[in-house]
C-alpha cells in the first residue's frame, strides 16, 4: 500500500525527499484526578528541504486545486510508522520560503487529524 490524500497515491519523489512527523500521542492537560486528557487533533508535519516545482504544485494544484485546505480521507503512517487509514483530515496549503532556481525551499506541510 502506499500513502494517499484523496484516494491519490503521493508520488515517490515527494515521499522520498521530506522528513515526516507522524502524529505523537502527547497530553494536552491533566484531569481532575490526574489523568492525561489527550487532544483529539492530532498533526502529522512533513518537511522538504526543497521540492521540484512540479512535486510542490501536487500539492498545491493537483491535492489542494489552489484552495488553502482539502478535507478528505487519507493514508498515512501512524506514531509507530504503521499505514493507518484516517476518514477525515484537513490538509493544509504547505508554507515554503520560497522559489529559487525553479525549486521551492522551507517547505512545510501540515495534516491534521481529525478521525
Amino acid at each position: 500500500m502506499a500513502y494517499q490524500i484523496n484516494g491519490v497515491n503521493i508520488p515517490q519523489t515527494i515521499y522520498d525527499n521530506g522528513t515526516a512527523v507522524p502524529p505523537d500521542r502527547e497530553a494536552l492537560a491533566l484531569n481532575g484526578q490526574g489523568t492525561a486528557i489527550e487532544p483529539r487533533l492530532k498533526t502529522f508535519t512533513w518537511t522538504w528541504n526543497s521540492l521540484s516545482k512540479a512535486d510542490y504544485e501536487w500539492w498545491t494544484q493537483t491535492i489542494l486545486a489552489d484552495a488553502l485546505s482539502l478535507r478528505c480521507a487519507a493514508r498515512l503512517p501512524n506514531r509507530t510508522w504503521v499505514e493507518t487509514a484516517y476518514s477525515v483530515v484537513i490538509v493544509r496549503k504547505p508554507k515554503t520560503s520560497g522559489l529559487k532556481y525553479g525549486r521551492y525551499w522551507g517547505i512545510e506541510l501540515t495534516i491534521d487529524i481529525l478521525a
